[in-house]
């Protein structure tokens, strides 16, 4: 019982980490499905306006993790046993700050971020509840390290780390269970190499490389759970694609739409 505990936790972290950075859903009802991006090659352009975007955003602009209010990220998660589809969009967007929120379709969830000179920094560790947990709540004691470097240090073999203390609760099978823990990530930029996913073929994709832990203290017993994955992004478009081969923790994520 309890690894199984352990293990749903970790499902639902993982997914969390998916969101990069996110925004606001507008609240409309949408009239029609929206088209997938058209096959297409990476280009020194992307998909959105990086020059007029870095005026205006300032220390915001990441051309790996675009800021653009107004404009959804729609990624396929699929697990051994599930597939969800969840939403990206952006809000509140200024030169030093942002809002981000990740929806799933009964479900949503926003954070804060601040921008500095070194990076996109989130201030909260996301909370949702989807179908992996009944219940969870996840509060940021506090956090170090940066999500989102700055644009120069995107270059193969830069790492960099990210650590977040939390407190977690969490409502299974009628009982609730009160926790701490720290995440813990080592990231690496491993590789520049083509991807393609239902939103599009991208020749440069640059594969982040992510190991650390989940270590957990539940009824005085400590635990560590392995964190293992790797993100893709793509510049100008943000990322493409999220995967892990973890044999319990196994999930493959792909942007389906950008509009």
């Amino acid at each position: 019982m309890k690894k199984r505990l352990f293990i749903l936790i970790s499902l639902g972290i993982i997914s969390i980490l998916l969101i990069g950075a996110c925004t606001p859903v507008q609240d409309t009802v949408q009239e029609e499905e929206p088209a997938p991006v058209e096959n297409q090659e990476t280009t020194s352009e992307g998909i959105t306006d990086g020059g007029s975007l870095q005026e205006t955003l300032g220390d915001c602009y990441n051309p790996f993790n675009p800021v653009i209010e107004g404009r959804t990220w729609t990624y396929r998660l699929q697990t051994s046993d599930s597939t969800e589809e969840y939403s990206i969009s952006y809000g509140n967007v200024s030169d030093s700050s942002f809002t981000s929120t990740m929806s799933f379709p009964d479900v949503s969830s926003s954070i804060q971020w601040s921008c500095s000179p070194e990076g996109l920094l989130s201030s909260d560790f996301a909370s949702l509840n989807i179908n992996h947990l009944e219940n969870i709540e996840i509060e940021t004691i506090d956090v170090t390290g940066i999500v989102f470097p700055k644009a120069e240090n995107w270059q193969v073999g830069y790492s960099w780390d990210l650590a977040f203390n939390v407190n977690i609760t969490l409502s299974i099978e009628g009982n609730t269970v009160e926790s701490q823990g720290t995440i813990a990530m080592a990231n690496t930029i491993g590789a520049i190499e083509p991807v393609s996913v239902p939103a599009g073929d991208f020749n440069e994709a640059y594969r982040v490389d992510v190991s650390g832990s989940f270590s957990l203290s539940v009824f005085g017993i400590n635990t560590e759970i392995p964190i293992t994955y790797s993100n893709w992004y793509v510049k100008d478009v943000g990322m493409v694609k999220s995967s892990s081969t973890d044999s319990e923790l196994s999930y493959n994520t792909e942007l389906i739409l950008f509009e």
